[in-house]
């Protein structure tokens, strides 16, 4: 068996990383240097870079992390707004095998060790992370929601809880305009009012919404649903879209409009819109915030599970973890 060598992917590397990720079936928007062109314009702290691992110059695998120093500690962990991450593989071929045993997965953890404190979420499908456990690594069983794109409109439909059926009913009797049409100003205090509402700051920058809302690097890759009345942008829907899926990504609904089933109806709307046959996944991106989760739930996923992986190895990062969760509780 040859070494396998991790690094950081170099530029002429691009277009052949996409090509491995748009080919590998736990792949994802996330894992393109198109989101890392994203993440890298946006992100004030921190750099999003991809490692790849290569064997014999072919492309084996590799992860994504958003590289910073915490307390003077080299950290990789995930970028905000961005669900999946981590480790990807191949699908087929010794590739796989080698993975799946745990060759290459072994390689690139050790390479990850280079950071004292790692965070990241792998995408669904990533399977052989057991591996991960007997060398220090803690997972988290996580969970998102999908929809299948490939069914006929009206089993989708008979498929929705009564009361999202109703609320889509009922806002389309509302007067709404649905259009692309955009306001970043409003969006995003739209979006920050949502956290107010609920006690929260926003924990997404400003800076970085309007780069995936409305940035020119993921034109191709995003669509926009928002819904206008009398001149204002009473809710928004933002989904991100490749290789077959559909990715809910950034949504919000005003204050007054929350009653209105506009919600659901944005959601019933980008639905529609991607029945065709070239879509294969809606992936509401998340469902750990038992809220948002009952939302979503009214419109009949199906669950599919993914993981997180932790490792830290340093005292200072697991002190200043501790004392964080110590005040959360306080």
């Amino acid at each position: 068996m040859t070494e396998i060598i991790v690094r950081p992917l170099e530029a002429h590397e691009e277009s052949s990383w996409d090509a491995f990720v748009r080919n590998c079936g736990m792949g994802s928007l996330f894992h393109t240097t198109i989101w890392k062109s994203v993440i890298n314009a946006a992100y004030d702290d921190g750099v999003y870079t991809i490692f790849g691992a290569f064997d014999n110059n072919r492309l084996v695998g590799g992860f994504c992390a958003l590289l910073r120093n915490r307390l003077g500690v080299a950290t990789a962990v995930m970028p905000l707004c961005t669900p999946y991450a981590g480790f990807i593989a191949p699908t087929s071929g010794e590739e796989k095998k080698n993975f799946a045993e745990g060759h290459s997965l072994t390689v690139l953890s050790s390479y990850l060790r280079n950071f004292r404190y790692q965070n990241l979420q792998c995408a669904p499908g990533l399977t052989g992370l057991q591996h991960l456990v007997s060398s220090g690594y803690h997972m988290t069983p996580r969970r998102t929601l999908e929809l299948d794109l490939q069914q006929p409109e009206e089993k989708l439909w008979t498929g929705f809880s009564g009361q999202v059926r109703r609320n889509i009913k009922k806002a389309e009797k509302s007067g709404f305009e649905i259009s692309n049409r955009w306001n970043g100003e409003q969006g995003y205090e739209i979006f920050r009012e949502t956290f107010a509402r609920h006690g929260e700051k926003c924990p997404v920058p400003k800076k970085l919404f309007l780069e995936i809302a409305g940035g020119d690097a993921l034109t191709g890759n995003r669509r926009r649903y928002c819904a206008w009345r009398d001149g204002v942008m009473d809710s928004f829907l933002v989904a991100l879209r490749y290789n077959g899926q559909v990715y809910y990504e950034l949504a919000a609904t005003n204050t007054p409009a929350l009653k209105s089933g506009i919600s659901s109806l944005l959601v019933w709307q980008i639905l529609k819109d991607h029945l065709d046959g070239n879509w294969e996944v809606f992936d509401f991106v998340g469902a750990n915030t038992p809220s948002i989760t009952r939302f979503k739930e009214g419109f009949n996923p199906v669950v599919r599970s993914y993981n997180a992986v932790y490792c830290c190895t340093s005292k200072r990062i697991d002190l200043a973890l501790k004392a964080q969760r110590l005040i959360r509780v306080w």
